[in-house]
């Protein structure tokens, strides 16, 4: 399976130890666990030697979150490509999609408001625009959490402006609220 996943013949070996690693740590099998970090790998373009640290951020989650690995793997990926989109780091949205989970009653709740929330901004980047958010500027120098204080200050926290203008679907106007208040 890591072959098949782009993962070097030569650096397979190491691979599988560090997923053998953390589908032990993290209660589930292995291919679970290669599924997930070759998607991170492939989404975000980092390179199979950079594993461990994949493996690691993902434990992080379950261990700072409120969620069990095998719920988590099986439903993070999905947001990967939209988080990329948008220019955000493999860190950064595993340390948002961490807080949604303390929120969201499970995973993939959790991860569906982050997609949601992610394809609203993606959608409704005029709205963002004539809202005096660039979105990519704001992205670039204070991140996706400096990019959720923005949309707190133009909302006033309001869901109904939220909904309005920038992020129309429940799931994502939820995780957005969550996410512009402190965390």
């Amino acid at each position: 399976q890591t072959l098949s996943a782009s993962v070097d013949p030569a650096k397979s070996v190491e691979f599988v130890a560090r997923a053998a690693q953390l589908a032990s740590a993290g209660l589930t099998d292995m291919s679970t666990t290669v599924k997930v970090t070759t998607a991170a790998m492939d989404a975000f373009g980092i390179a199979a030697e950079q594993s461990g640290h994949i493996n690691d951020v993902l434990f992080t989650i379950v261990q700072r979150g409120k969620t069990e690995f095998g719920p988590l793997a099986a439903s993070i990926a999905n947001v990967f490509p939209l988080a990329k989109n948008l220019n955000m780091t493999f860190e950064e949205t595993a340390a948002t999609t961490t807080t949604l989970t303390r929120v969201f009653p499970s995973a993939s709740e959790a991860v569906t408001g982050f997609r949601s929330v992610l394809s609203g901004i993606i959608q409704n980047m005029g709205n963002f625009r004539a809202a005096g958010i660039d979105v990519q500027e704001v992205m670039s120098t204070r991140g996706f959490t400096g990019l959720m204080e923005e949309l707190g200050r133009v909302t006033g926290g309001s869901a109904e402006v939220l909904r309005a203008k920038f992020i129309p679907d429940i799931e994502g106007a939820n995780a957005a609220l969550a996410l512009m208040g402190p965390q």
